[in-house]
């Protein structure tokens, strides 16, 4: 949180980074931050407060956000690929194909594509009949645990949810990937020293996930 903030303060100020890329970092630090902020206060009213309960529309809420915002985060990192080869392999024309424009377009994209793509699953999941224990082992509600409560049939969910993963999850990553090599490839070719710092500037960024969505204690579970 203090990294972002601190990260989108210096962009805002400093008028020299107010550039197309500097500005897919702040889009990707706000992602990081509203991610930051679904998580953190519950996890922290369970610790110290023991306050375990959530009502089924905030369960919800927490579900989509995490969805959404972490697809969004991937669908990113493309935009940001894309730019740095764009930089690398086109570097008289970057000024005029990364434009301010261009990544106003690209951060409704974002936001249109995995928001929408994404909602289903909330909607579809507050359909269902839940009978089967109303505790989540989990500090957050994720979907498998959401699922796990219900007495329904949730085979359409369950579906649902894997094929939008690979959708979005599964071509992001594989975009990203083949981006690394397209732009290592190139810099291979050109062997300068430009574009080796370019290059790994874009193949390092990407390689620091939230790791809140990794260290999130298992087993405590909430109501």
């Amino acid at each position: 949180m203090g990294a972002n903030a601190t990260l989108l303060t210096t962009i805002c100020m400093e008028t020299s980074l107010h550039q197309p890329l500097y500005y897919l970092f702040s889009l990707l630090s706000l992602l990081d931050i509203v991610l930051c902020l679904t998580i953190i206060p519950k996890v922290l009213a369970i610790f110290w407060f023991d306050l375990r309960s959530i009502s089924f529309p905030a369960c919800f809420l927490q579900m989509f956000i995490l969805n959404s915002f972490l697809t969004m985060e991937f669908c990113t990192f493309i935009i940001i690929a894309y730019d740095r080869y764009v930089a690398i392999c086109k570097p008289l024309q970057c000024s005029f194909i990364i434009t301010d424009q261009f990544v106003t377009r690209a951060a409704i994209f974002v936001v249109v594509r995995n928001g929408l793509l994404t909602m289903p699953i909330p909607i579809l999941s507050s359909r269902l009949r839940y009978c089967a224990g109303h505790i989540i082992k989990n500090c957050i509600c994720t979907n498998v645990y959401v699922f796990k409560l219900s007495c329904d049939y949730i085979n359409l969910n369950q579906r649902y949810q894997f094929v939008t993963c690979w959708t979005l999850l599964g071509s992001d990553l594989i975009l990203i990937v083949l981006s690394y090599f397209f732009n290592l490839e190139n810099c291979a070719k050109y062997q300068g020293r430009v574009c080796y710092g370019q290059g790994l500037e874009h193949v390092s960024f990407p390689l620091h996930p939230n790791p809140l969505l990794h260290h999130s204690p298992a087993g405590s579970g909430h109501h």
